[in-house]
């Protein structure tokens, strides 16, 4: 099971998605595409993915800003 957290950048949604850490990652840890941008990392036991219609490097900014907020 997974949970989800909706976060806000300049107005847009972002949908961050938490499961625990399997053995096998989620498929494409960075992507881009039909104007989404895709951002995965582990960290905790965890595995999050972050998806928004930002662009990737704001999208790596909410990254580093969550694992700034949240060490684990």
């Amino acid at each position: 099971m997974s949970k989800s957290r909706d976060g806000r950048r300049r107005l847009h949604a972002i949908n961050l998605f938490i499961r625990p850490a399997g053995a096998t990652p989620l498929l494409a840890a960075n992507a881009s595409q039909s104007g989404y941008a895709l951002r995965g990392w582990r960290a905790g036991g965890l595995e999050f993915r972050a998806v928004s219609d930002i662009e990737p490097d704001d999208l790596a900014q909410f990254e580093r800003a969550f694992r700034t907020a949240t060490p684990m």
